[in-house]
Formats: structure tokens, sequence, C-alpha cells
């Protein structure tokens, strides 16, 4: 089973983790503990933001639990542990650039610390992340897009609050728009191929990926 939570606030055990995980990559890529300290700060400020529900602390509590389960098939495990932290540290329902955002911030605070190849194979990740397609033919990138979308294979307890939280943060909209947008939304991972990009996600969560997504559909 997928180690996923979906929480309006992690708990302080979650956060102690989470800290711990953080300064271990940032000191394996050279980011000093006072630099480390403040990009800490900032992404918990960004991902506590009060519009965020779903794309919260509890998001990236989730996403790195997944990740150290695949530690053995990633090449290179800090660049996605990066990837992971700032994939959404821009996020707003009203931006249509947010990975964009996300993969530029990414770059300027982590660009003293990382050669030219791997702030653009983060860069590229990050972005990637937009459409869910893989931008540059790379198993890492591929893992990370998976990691991604795990929820959609959660329990379906653990789906229902998913689908709750993504309702909240698009509480803007009337109901028939939403409905009419992430129908238009949920068909079009239906119609891919694959929804995993991984052979490991594709053989152990892609049927019961396509179940939850038509079981949200039926339920709009």
């Amino acid at each position: 089973m997928l180690p996923l939570i979906v929480m309006d606030k992690i708990d302080t055990k979650q956060f102690n983790w989470m800290s711990k995980k953080w300064f271990s990559t940032a000191d394996r890529v050279g980011i000093t503990p006072s630099q480390a300290r403040e990009f800490f700060d900032l992404i918990c400020k960004q991902y506590s933001q009060k519009h965020r529900a779903y794309h919260n602390m509890s998001h990236l509590y989730s996403l790195l639990n997944v990740a150290e389960k695949y530690n053995d098939h990633i090449e290179a495990q800090n660049l996605v542990d990066l990837g992971i932290w700032f994939h959404d540290i821009i996020y707003s329902i009203r931006r249509k650039d947010n990975e964009e955002k996300s993969a530029d911030l990414a770059g300027e605070l982590l660009k003293p610390y990382l050669n030219t190849y791997d702030l653009q194979k983060i860069k590229l990740m990050i972005k990637a992340t937009a459409n869910h397609q893989d931008m540059d033919d790379s198993l890492d990138s591929q893992y990370l897009l998976d990691f991604d979308l795990s929820i959609f294979a959660a329990n379906r307890e653990v789906y229902k609050k998913y689908r709750k939280a993504i309702r909240k943060e698009f509480k803007r909209y009337p109901g028939f728009l939403f409905k009419m947008g992430r129908r238009k939304v949920l068909l079009r991972y239906l119609a891919k191929d694959r929804i995993y990009q991984t052979d490991e996600f594709y053989a152990a969560y892609e049927a019961k990926a396509r179940e939850n997504i038509q079981w949200e559909i039926e339920n709009l």
C-alpha cells in the first residue's frame, strides 16, 4: 500500500521527519546549514498557504515517503528529492504557470549549489509535472511524475479525502463549473495508454488508479 495522507496540517512527528529529511538532502548537495534553514522556512511557508487544501505539507510528506520506497530504482536521489520539495512551491488555481514558476524559483535558489546539468534536470522534472509528460527521457523524471500521481492509486478512504481537498482548493468555482472542469481532467487521464510511466508503478497501481478515477467521474 502506498504511504499516502491527505491532511490540512501535518503533526509534529511528521514535521520533524520532514525537517530531518530536508536537512540531510541539503547537506549532501552542499547547502550551508543557515541557507538550508532559510530554504526550509520558505518551503514551509509556501506549502502552508491557506488556499492549499491538497497541495500542502501533507502532499510533500506523502511524496517523500513514496520516494523512499523506490530509492533503489532512482539514479540521482538528491535531485529527485529536491524536485519533490520544489515542484509545487508556487501554487495558485488562478495561475497557469505554477510549474514553470516553481522551476524558475528552484533554479534561482539552487544555482549556487548544483552544476548546470543537474540544475537543468531539476527544472525539467518540475516543469514536466504540468502535463505529467517526461521532458528529458529520464527514468528519474518518470518516477517523480509517478510519485506526483500516486494519489490516484490510494485506498478509497484516502482518495475521498483527496477528492474533497481538491474541491476545497477550487471552492471559488460553482459546482457545475467545477464538475465540468474536473471531469475533463479525469477523462484526459483515462484516455492515456498509461497513467504511470514506470513499469513498477504501472504493474502495481495502474488498475487501482483507473478504478478510483472512474469512481470519481461517476460520483461528480
